[in-house]
């Protein structure tokens, strides 16, 4: 258990017990003495303990129908769907908790939550970024976990028990020297049981399959070596599967067994590799079923970026232009900095190394919406500019604190 805080809601040093005001859904504020040490869990059945005493308790539900909802220190209201937690690793503002019915999908709060604790940050500062790259990777990402589980689940049972225990396979089926020499003329005994007192050994060959194994190990333990008995035996083996005893490995491939990793350390260290049958309904129902849930901001439309208006081509040595050389600045998308305040353009024609005009900058504009709409023109006569001359524009970022400018991406246009 990780240690306690002994700074809650700004008093240093506070006793055990705290008095704690609990806000219920039917309008009723229940104060309640509790420990600092105590998790969510028991505070939630304490709280519903002490609300049979006041009114309108027939109105509340289910405890598991609520979550508790908080003011932290960093003045942000966040929602504890981890039980487990004590309620000195809250880190509230003021000891008032809050039980609201829960809003949405339950499962993709309690996912959001679990991400928010991984990442050290809110998912929903992600969802509120305006930065386009984010949400692009976000919508995509989404896409390709999708795609995976539909083609996990379009395998069946069998698929999903594969994924949930991977065979541990050698590259080759092609057995090393070292372990030809533990066989006896290519022959390799095992043990299968079934069950925890029968079992039998089985002399296969090394490139003997595991439902071979497993045909064999059924002719010996159910019926007598007849042909009816190998028939039913087969028709049985693929009803069954092996798992390695002492270990959560199943033999679920169809590769010789001596592919295994774990069948190759034994026979190497000279040991009866060890089997256990088991159903595979039995194995199947163990498996964790995994239903993708579609977030909440895919469902969504994306935003979409501002169109580019509609105009005819304008010729560099139109009238309007004036003689020189303007560029008009519209916006920019994908800008990623960090700690920065405002971000701008500044642009320069070269030739070469040799600058031959004053370098122009446009506004300083917040980087969150990075949008400028204005034309800057160059004390440059069209005329005059070089074939081999090169507009160069650059985005560059002053930060907060610091007076410094950054450049962040350069591009040279022609």
């Amino acid at each position: 258990m990780a240690p306690s805080c002994s700074d809650l809601w700004g008093c240093h040093q506070m006793s055990s017990c705290v008095i704690l005001d609990c806000l219920l859904p039917n309008s009723i504020i229940v104060p309640l003495t509790c420990h600092k040490e105590v998790t969510l869990r028991k505070l939630k059945q304490e709280i519903w303990q002490e609300a049979k005493k006041y009114p309108l308790y027939r109105v509340l539900g289910l405890p598991e129908e609520y979550v508790f909802v908080g003011v932290t220190q960093d003045a942000e209201q966040e929602e504890f769907w981890d039980e487990n937690r004590r309620l000195c690793d809250l880190q509230l503002f003021s000891p008032i908790l809050k039980l609201v019915e829960p809003r949405g999908s339950k499962e993709e709060k309690v996912l959001n939550y679990e991400i928010s604790l991984a990442i050290g940050r809110s998912v929903h500062d992600l969802d509120d970024a305006k930065d386009n790259e984010i949400q692009d990777f976000r919508r995509k990402i989404i896409e390709v976990v999708g795609d995976a589980v539909k083609s996990r689940q379009s395998g069946g049972l069998e698929s999903l028990a594969c994924y949930q225990h991977p065979p541990e396979l050698e590259p080759s089926a092609k057995l090393p020297s070292s372990i030809e020499k533990h066989l006896d003329e290519g022959y390799l005994t095992v043990t299968v049981w079934r069950g925890s007192s029968e079992s039998t050994s089985v002399r296969v060959t090394w490139d003997t399959y595991p439902d071979g194994i497993i045909a064999e190990a059924l002719t010996r333990l159910t019926i007598p070596s007849d042909t009816l008995g190998s028939m039913a035996a087969i028709q049985g083996a693929s009803r069954h599967a092996l798992k390695i005893c002492g270990t959560n490995e199943y033999l679920l491939a169809g590769r010789p067994i001596t592919q295994y990793k774990t069948v190759r350390i034994w026979l190497s260290r000279g040991k009866t590799p060890q089997f256990s049958m088991i159903s595979r309904g039995e194995l199947y129902s163990s498996l964790n079923t995994y239903e993708f849930v579609e977030p909440s901001y895919v469902r969504t439309s994306p935003c979409k970026l501002p169109s580019i208006p509609e105009s005819l081509p304008l010729s560099l040595w139109h009238p309007s232009m004036d003689g020189r050389l303007k560029v008009h600045i519209l916006w920019a998308s994908y800008v990623n900095v960090r700690d920065a305040q405002k971000i701008y353009v500044r642009a320069g024609v070269y030739h070469g190394s040799e600058l031959l005009c004053q370098v122009r900058e446009t506004q300083h504009v917040h980087c969150s919406n990075p949008k400028w709409g204005e034309w800057i023109q160059f004390e440059l006569p069209i005329q005059e500019i070089p074939r081999a001359a090169r507009l160069c524009l650059s985005i560059c970022s002053e930060k907060r604190q610091k007076k410094k400018e950054k450049v962040v991406g350069t591009l040279c246009i022609f």
